[in-house]
């Protein structure tokens, strides 16, 4: 008689629908990964309670699907699950913590207590009426920038020739767009209900860069919820653009201020083009595993016992 360890009692399941079929999102709260299971995957995982033999799995699967499914079956799939930490095992954490030096992360800061701070004073631009006034007030920098196009391009050209003082002044601005940009994606998270584990740096391939854990928005029921943690970043750094465009639009060309609004445009481009910047920028989504089965087993329209 063949068993196995229990399923980790320490995961967080949520149930989601794709395409009116249910599937669980299983979160390893030691690794910060994610899985995705289809209901019969998640089932067989709730019947691992490290007393069930695997014949004893393999006959009640068998009749939930009213045809023969063999241990050995039921084994390979088990098989995976320990192999991705996800049973109670004395190095099931250890496996959890494993990194990559292709994707390494280096929390600096718990940011709970500094999102919690900054929602409660900027929870408004998560209004209906923010939204329209930030769309409108987008759409009349691009009016003012399109008006003047000729002496945008002009200046451009000026900054393009870059000095090391220009360099410097554009690290800087573009630091500071990054930072807004990634605190945006945390507190959309933070909106939707999410937690934002932690916030630092990260090397992609060996390229640094910063990140926001939000992959709690996986467990977000609603895709509409998850996507606008995604584009946040994105907006915010569009948002900053066109306020920069505007004060330069209607500033003194020989002000200091003006030139520094054009170069916040030119350091607000790259996190407005997208959610995801490397090496500046990365919004960190963790690792997502989808377990393959074997044979490919499909079964819909149940929920799957013990659901969260």
């Amino acid at each position: 008689m063949r068993l196995y360890p229990e399923f980790r009692q320490d995961l967080v399941v949520r149930e989601h629908k794709v395409d009116g079929k249910a599937v669980f999102w299983v979160k390893d709260p030691v690794a910060n990964t994610f899985f995705r299971f289809i209901v019969f995957q998640y089932y067989v995982a709730t019947l691992l309670d490290g007393a069930t033999s695997l014949e004893e799995i393999g006959r009640s699967v068998s009749a939930r699907l009213r045809q023969t499914v063999g241990p050995e079956s039921i084994e390979t799939f088990v098989k995976r699950l320990d192999t991705y930490g996800l049973l109670e095992t004395s190095t099931a954490h250890e496996k959890s913590r494993q990194r990559s030096l292709l994707h390494y992360t280096i929390p600096l800061i718990n940011p709970q207590k500094m999102i919690e701070w900054l929602y409660a004073r900027l929870s408004w631009c998560f209004t209906r009426t923010f939204v329209l006034a930030s769309i409108l007030w987008i759409g009349f920098a691009v009016w003012l920038l399109s008006s003047d196009w000729e002496a945008y391009t002009a200046h451009v050209g000026t900054i393009m020739r870059l000095t090391s003082s220009t360099l410097v002044d554009l690290y800087i601005l573009s630091f500071l767009v990054i930072t807004i940009h990634e605190f945006a994606h945390a507190l959309a998270c933070r909106h939707f209900g999410g937690k934002v584990q932690d916030m630092g740096f990260i090397l992609i391939f060996f390229l640094p860069g910063l990140y926001t854990n939000v992959s709690d928005s996986y467990l977000f029921e609603r895709k509409r919820d998850r996507m606008i943690v995604m584009l946040v970043g994105m907006y915010s750094g569009i948002l900053i653009g066109a306020t920069a465009a505007i004060i330069w639009r209607i500033t003194d060309p020989t002000a200091w201020i003006h030139q520094v609004s054009l170069m916040l445009m030119m350091a607000s481009a790259p996190a407005a083009r997208s959610t995801e910047q490397v090496p500046v920028s990365y919004q960190m989504s963790s690792q997502m595993h989808t377990p393959r089965r074997t044979p490919r087993w499909v079964i819909t329209g149940h929920s799957a016992p013990g659901a969260k």
